[in-house]
């Protein structure tokens, strides 16, 4: 796990998993609203370096601070401003993880404590 600065107050923890199998149960938990945690998956495949990320993580902290985030979570929006697309459902199917996604999975969380980011 890595724990990144986005500004004085917030922090993005990101942790990659490989050889993930059970992408499927974690999709249905996140589209049921039953995952535990609030946490947003991405499919690693697509994140080619820590920078976009973390431009996508402080414009999500943007948007929450002015109340206007396009989602309904500050994870699900992190997914989304990543995507660079304004459909929000493409961003989430194209960015975020889905039944196949096994290889590489990006789990990201803000604000996290340290007992939570083992978690992660």
């Amino acid at each position: 796990m890595k724990i990144f600065h986005i500004d004085r107050e917030n922090t993005l923890s990101v942790s990659l998993f490989s050889d993930v199998t059970n992408s499927k149960e974690l999709l249905s938990s996140i589209l049921d609203g039953t995952l535990k945690l609030e946490v947003s998956f991405l499919n690693a495949l697509l994140i080619p370096d820590v920078f976009p990320l973390l431009a996508a993580a402080q414009k999500a902290l943007v948007s929450k601070s002015r109340d206007s985030l396009s989602t309904r979570t500050l994870h699900s929006e992190l997914v989304y401003n990543y995507s660079g697309s304004k459909h929000i459902t493409e961003s989430l199917k194209r960015c975020g993880i889905s039944e196949s996604c096994s290889t590489y999975i990006l789990a990201a969380r803000f604000n996290a404590s340290p007992l939570e980011g083992i978690i992660i």
